[in-house]
């Protein structure tokens, strides 16, 4: 947790305990023994929301919200430099997003693993019964075919057959 002090600069509590070294601070209440040295909790309001995977938010400084506690500002900036490693950004933007789509299709294939398991029991009992095996063949294939999604952050999952 950090601090701010009446002269605006910020400190985090071993950079406070440190300062004051010959002083003893409390366990408990010392939000409220830092007030007496001029130091404000700074309350993580954690960043906004993102959706644009080539932007991250960062800190920017603190202002006081409508409650007057201390927060966090934040600023919405560039993920990648202009030059890094000898890309440009719209190289390093596309190299990133590829990773997160190749973490995403992970993520689908572990889901749709004991699916596919389960469709596999499925149509090797109702062949050895003789059964119609069509229907959870198609389910079979269209689990196979969900990380073919147009969207595979938006994906409609098959329904099963009965």
């Amino acid at each position: 947790m950090e601090y701010i002090h009446t002269d605006g600069s910020i400190k985090t509590i071993s950079e406070i305990k440190q300062q004051y070294s010959n002083t003893s601070f409390p366990s408990i209440g010392i939000d409220k023994a830092l007030l007496n040295f001029g130091y404000n909790p700074i309350v993580d309001n954690g960043s906004p929301d993102n959706s644009d995977n080539t932007k991250v938010y960062v800190k920017d400084g603190v202002e006081q919200n409508s409650n007057k506690d201390w927060v966090y500002k934040w600023v919405l900036k560039d993920r990648h430099s202009d030059i890094e490693g000898g890309k440009t950004k719209a190289e390093q933007d596309k190299d990133y997003q590829a990773l997160l789509d190749t973490y995403q299709k992970d993520f689908l294939r572990a889901e749709r693993k004991p699916l596919l398991e389960e469709a596999d029991w499925a149509i090797n009992k109702l062949f050895d019964s003789g059964g119609d095996t069509s229907k959870w063949k198609t389910y079979r294939q269209a689990l196979r075919d969900i990380t073919k999604a147009s969207d595979i952050y938006d994906v409609t999952w098959p329904t099963k057959p009965s």
